[in-house]
């Protein structure tokens, strides 16, 4: 026999995904890009409507796999009615730049960004903008197409008033050069990442305009031969943190960088090729004992390659010398990696494998 109270009682105590309180629906929502938020709720109902346009809670605005026209449905429905919720902006194209600041005036409703992130956005003079963005703290510039650009000059990310964080990885040679060569401006960055080229006679101008900076990484480290060494008599001593990946430097050129310019520095990762100086262990126990005593972190990756039958003698002489008390003191130890006979590399490889003090 059917008994229709139980199925009226399983009704009751059915619980629905709209009975569930706020709280537990904000929860779930940042699970969730807030745009398949906004795509799955918004017109839903009033409740759902209130929820996503109401809220004091912060929006990370992510626009990288929008259309043309889902942006801008997008951006006149709920982007542009919470400008003042939005953390952080993503934005993969110059129109949709354009289309979200259309004017100086625009960007000031922007108060609460913190995190802007630019995708192909090709014209870096959008970059003057955004110094009417009283909090941005971290910028992100990514240039992801195939159009290789000579010489971007990015001096305008020096007039971001509080800017901390920075990263470019962008097709070419990044310059920090004023257009008047006449500038004095100051940037308050203290985390530089450039994964980009970028020429170490710039450095000490790049230095000298960053007095804050305290971590620096720069994915193409390399010499342009046509100009001459730059040198300021003031420079960042802040600086702790410097990770670079050396191309065709020679070592005396850069163990003049470490005395002039990162002598406080804590923590030093390099990557070089070519000039087996970087191998003489004598010569970096001198440098670190008179010049970086600060030094806890020694991480090093070198690539060489045998010219003669009897060169494998003369390199394992000179990775004996990284056993010393020194190293061992420090406890910063070495390895090789050799190419295996089936491989066609005639690299090898001489890497630390615990590089800290």
């Amino acid at each position: 026999m059917y008994d229709s109270s139980i199925n009226i009682s399983s009704r009751l105590f059915r619980t629905h995904f709209e009975d569930l309180s706020n709280e537990i629906l904000y929860e779930i929502f940042d699970f969730l890009d807030i745009y398949h938020v906004y795509e799955a709720f918004y017109d839903l109902n009033i409740r759902f409507q209130n929820l996503l346009s109401c809220s004091n809670l912060p929006i990370h605005i992510n626009t990288s796999f929008l259309s043309k026209p889902n942006f801008q449905r997008y951006s006149t429905q709920f982007i542009l009615p919470n400008i003042e919720r939005i953390s952080s902006l993503r934005l993969w194209n110059s129109f949709m730049f354009d289309d979200i600041f259309p004017s100086s005036e625009n960007i000031k409703k922007f108060i609460g960004i913190k995190t802007v992130i630019l995708d192909n956005v090709l014209s870096l003079n959008h970059l003057n903008h955004l110094e009417s963005l009283p909090n941005l703290s971290s910028l992100i510039i990514n240039q992801s197409n195939h159009t290789r650009m000579i010489d971007i000059n990015c001096h305008s990310i020096f007039y971001l008033p509080n800017l901390k964080y920075c990263k470019l990885s962008l097709k070419g040679n990044v310059l920090f050069e004023s257009q008047t060569n006449t500038s004095n401006q100051l940037s308050t960055i203290e985390h530089l990442v450039i994964n980009s080229e970028y020429d170490i006679q710039e450095l000490p101008y790049l230095l000298s305009c960053i007095p804050n900076l305290r971590r620096l990484s720069i994915d193409s480290l390399y010499r342009s031969y046509d100009r001459r060494v730059r040198t300021f008599s003031q420079v960042s001593n802040r600086l702790t943190h410097v990770s670079l990946k050396l191309k065709n430097i020679k070592f005396r050129l850069f163990e003049l960088f470490l005395i002039n310019y990162f002598r406080d520095i804590q923590v030093l990762r390099i990557s070089t090729n070519d000039d087996d100086e970087y191998m003489d262990a004598n010569r970096w126990e001198r440098l670190i004992s008179s010049h970086i005593l600060n030094l806890c972190v020694f991480d090093i990756q070198h690539t060489y390659s045998f010219r003669y039958a009897n060169d494998h003698l003369q390199y394992d002489n000179r990775i004996i010398q990284f056993t010393t008390s020194f190293w061992v003191n420090r406890q910063w130890y070495f390895a090789c990696q050799y190419p295996e006979r089936v491989s066609r590399s005639k690299y090898n490889l001489f890497y630390s494998i615990k590089p800290y003090k």
